[in-house]
């Protein structure tokens, strides 16, 4: 880990859970984002339109947007990613659209000092997606619909990806 959540990247890979074959999503973050960024990034690699309430699970708390009829749910606009880590986590839940119950799995896979003149949040690889307004099965190819995954969507000034 490196001395400053400024300075770091987390590698994450995104996964909805109890859907097969498995629909997953790879991204470097910098780890002084805070939850709700993270939320952000995963609507924008996924495709989705932020249409619905979501949350994120980290051990037993949960984040998410401040609400007075859930006052359990702490704001993820003023927690730091980089206290997931730190904490000794490598495994938390985002749950979005509580009508369909989308259930994500997250994977702290590194945590690691950001590459000079790379651009963060990027999207590092991932599979087919579903569509957010349809029933959670019918998932659907992101190749057939013309938007190509094989490459990843940020470089370091050097043109390596940060992986």
């Amino acid at each position: 880990m490196t001395d400053s959540p400024a300075d770091a990247i987390a590698i994450l890979r995104i996964e909805i859970k109890y859907i097969e074959p498995l629909i997953w999503r790879r991204v470097a973050v910098r780890t002084s984002m805070n939850l709700e960024a993270l939320h952000t990034v995963i609507q924008a690699t996924m495709g989705w339109l932020d249409y619905h309430l979501w949350e994120l699970v980290v051990e037993e708390r949960k984040y998410g947007i401040p609400d007075p009829e859930r006052p359990h749910v702490k704001n993820g606009a003023t927690t730091q990613l980089a206290t997931v880590p730190a904490s000794g986590v490598t495994e938390f839940g985002y749950v979005y659209d509580f009508g369909d119950n989308w259930e994500h799995r997250i994977v702290v896979e590194e945590v690691r000092t950001a590459e000079a003149g790379a651009k963060y949040s990027c999207f590092l690889g991932g599979s087919r997606s579903p569509e957010e307004q349809r029933d959670r099965v019918e998932a659907w190819d992101l190749h057939a619909h013309g938007r190509h995954l094989a490459e990843p969507l940020c470089r370091a000034r050097n043109g390596r990806s940060p992986r």
